[in-house]
């Protein structure tokens, strides 16, 4: 064969084995590329959905440390005209809305939030059931005994250390979101 077409036909086939390896890389590229896009737009909305829990959360605590703060100081929760009876049972039901919306948060953004945070979130969940059910048994005896500006101290107490730990639950809790937050960035 002559040594000419011999050449041509090397670079010929060269230059076609070069386009498809070239062609080839291109399309794994592209794959690449679409994969990695699709797992940061994923991540992306994982993070946001995230953060938006956090907000909300942070309403909700807000909410309760406020709540919390003037059921363990009694001179912030007397108003003139008003019984003790009707303070706790007030107490109540502002205390039952941060509840329900602690409730659903937990549960609507479940996916949403790492495994290591749900502990402290669902323990702040039942500390604020339990301290709503220490108010009502309050409100019960204070209506069983027909005294609506006298509670048994007993109950009181075990209300108020409701609230304390719901407070000390909350700073940890914040901590831990904290955490997190640095965690991600």
């Amino acid at each position: 064969m002559d040594p000419l077409l011999q050449s041509v036909i090397t670079a010929v086939f060269s230059g076609i084995l070069v386009a498809l390896a070239t062609w080839h890389l291109n399309r794994k590229l592209e794959s690449f590329k679409h994969d990695l896009i699709h797992k940061v737009n994923a991540r992306k909305i994982l993070i946001e959905k995230e953060l938006e829990f956090y907000a909300k959360l942070f309403e909700v605590l807000t909410d309760l440390r406020s709540l919390m703060a003037e059921l363990t100081n009694p001179v912030i929760r007397e108003l003139p005209g008003e019984t003790m009876l009707s303070r706790n049972q007030s107490m109540h039901a502002r205390i039952l809305e941060p509840f329900n919306k602690l409730y659903t948060l937990s549960w609507s953004y479940r996916p949403f939030y790492p495994d290591s945070l749900y502990p402290r979130v669902d323990e702040l969940r039942k500390l604020t059931h339990r301290c709503l059910v220490q108010i009502e048994g309050l409100c019960q005896n204070m209506i069983e005994n027909r005294r609506d500006n006298h509670c048994d101290p007993d109950r009181w107490r075990d209300a108020q250390n409701a609230a304390k730990k719901i407070e000390e639950t909350t700073e940890a809790l914040i901590g831990d979101v904290r955490a997190r937050i640095d965690k991600m960035s």
